[in-house]
């Protein structure tokens, strides 16, 4: 699973929404999770297991379109950015082993 470089793009069906106080609070909870779950291990053998599990909220909640995961962004487990135009999103995970190379898979 460990690509050089890997591009999914994901499909958004409709417009964005501006997010509710609970689509928020979902999303900081599940962050929070996966905090509390990896913080206490090496990252460098965990990074995919921290990306797999973003992935999958990014891959089944449409609404994570709009939060941009603070948290995990602070602790240097995901890069987000957006298009200009605030169309697409992109994700990158490291997913290197640590030294002076680094392996980065994306998401858009």
């Amino acid at each position: 699973m460990k690509n050089t470089y890997k591009l999914i793009v994901m499909i958004l069906i409709g417009a964005a929404s501006p997010l509710s106080f609970a689509n928020v609070q979902q999303l900081e909870q599940q962050e929070i999770q996966i905090l509390q779950k990896f913080k206490q291990q090496n990252f460098y053998e965990v990074n995919s297991d921290i990306e797999n599990a973003v992935v999958d909220i990014i891959s089944n909640d449409k609404n994570s379109f709009n939060y941009n995961f603070p948290a995990l962004v602070k602790q240097g487990y995901v890069h987000v950015q957006y298009s200009p135009d605030k169309k697409l999103k992109f994700y990158s995970f490291d997913v290197s082993g640590g030294g002076t190379m680094g392996e980065w898979d994306s998401y858009v």
